[in-house]
């Protein structure tokens, strides 16, 4: 799960709250600043981000790079990828050929069922996806996921042949995203500040 940084001042110590557990900068200060800013920043948690993308038929041709949704990912990390609307359709040549996400054809007429490509086999039309290049996945309506491989999330339809596709299917994409520098900075300081508050009371 993604998780929210706190950051309380207490009496023993500064507490931060985050995923990877709870520390106690008060005990680490006395190891040095270096120490403490290195254990704030493993620490650090991530955020997550969801961006809508409309996911064109045309576009997301997997004999190319698709559709690339310009959100990174690192490998371990969860993921969703959701679409906005289950009736939504493409149409990926002469009738009856439209589809849903999932690989449906919407007649019921035709079972076009499955094909292979580039190591991998999924029902035609269905929406797929790529992290960098890595294997490609089923996405289908929607899931979450856990990433394989680092890279950019790219989408695509299942289909080899895109001159006579049209329409697009709506999907909700949430993934991480890092802490922003100045968060990390702003740690930092008060690390810093710390370790001189507490030499400065033992001079004394």
């Amino acid at each position: 799960m993604f998780g929210i940084l706190v950051i309380c001042s207490l009496r023993q110590g500064t507490v931060i709250f985050s995923p990877c557990g709870v520390i106690l900068l008060e005990t680490i200060m006395k190891l040095g600043t270096s120490l403490a800013v290195a254990a704030m920043l493993a620490a650090a948690p991530v955020a997550a981000a969801t961006i809508q993308h409309d996911v064109g038929a045309a576009v997301a041709n997997i004999n190319g790079a698709g559709y690339v949704t310009g959100q990174s990912l690192t490998a371990g990390q969860s993921f969703s990828v959701m679409v906005t609307d289950p009736e939504d359709t493409w149409s990926l040549g002469a009738p009856p050929r439209t589809f849903r996400a999932n690989g449906k054809e919407i007649s019921g007429t035709v079972d076009y069922g499955g094909f292979s490509f580039g190591g991998a086999t999924f029902d035609f039309g269905a929406l797929v996806g790529r992290i960098g290049t890595g294997d490609f996945f089923f996405i289908g309506l929607g899931g979450v996921f856990n990433a394989t491989t680092s890279g950019a999330l790219s989408l695509f339809t299942w289909d080899t042949q895109y001159g006579d596709n049209s329409g697009s299917i709506m999907v909700d994409v949430t993934a991480p995203v890092p802490v922003p520098a100045a968060g990390l900075l702003l740690l930092s300081a008060l690390a810093m500040g710390g370790v001189v508050s507490r030499s400065r009371r033992k001079a004394a």
